[in-house]
């Protein structure tokens, strides 16, 4: 608060804070920052949404999954064309193992606008992420086609070993039903 004393109209401060308590792993710390900022109409509109995503992402880690909806749809409502609230909706919802809710949302993020570049960007939140979350929640549901089909676009980003051996075993049970 003391920064904002120079200039009051910037409260960029409150969003570094809570990047880098994020960046530590201090995400009680975080989300206190973060929702500062976003709640603060001086930030610009999609630095205040992907305040909201990083807040959605902290409750996620710290598994309060209700939390991190809420704060999906609050950056769904600002910001509805780009795809990280999406992501973080349908991550949250397969966390709690609710396939159908997770499929739903990772694939309405897939049709929506990655983050621009100019804002905090990180690529395997666009591909790798979604991709191997909607791997396993399309296995979860039975649709053994659909999983290989994400699990294999993921792993051309990142040779995960977990998620390679969860290929075969799917390749297998087509295999097996063959």
């Amino acid at each position: 608060d003391l920064m904002l004393k120079d200039n009051p109209l910037n409260v960029r401060p409150w969003l570094y804070m809570g990047y880098q308590h994020f960046a530590i792993k201090q995400y009680h710390h975080a989300i206190q920052w973060l929702l500062k900022f976003a709640g603060d109409e001086r930030g610009t509109l999609i630095e205040r949404w992907e305040a909201m995503c990083y807040v959605s992402k902290a409750y996620r880690v710290l598994k309060d999954y209700q939390s991190a909806l809420k704060a999906s749809s609050a950056a769904m409502l600002m910001m509805p064309h780009l795809s990280d609230a999406y992501f973080e909706m349908g991550l949250a919802y397969k966390e709690q193992g609710q396939w159908e809710k997770a499929v739903h949302w990772l694939e309405l993020g897939l049709d929506r606008q990655p983050t621009p570049t100019f804002i905090l960007f990180a690529p395997l939140e666009h591909t790798f992420h979604p991709w191997a979350a909607l791997s396993e929640a399309l296995f979860k549901l039975g649709n053994i086609e659909a999983s290989i089909r994400y699990g294999e676009k993921a792993l051309e980003i990142i040779p995960e070993k977990t998620l390679a051996q969860n290929m075969l075993a799917c390749k297998g049970i087509m295999a097996d039903e063959a």
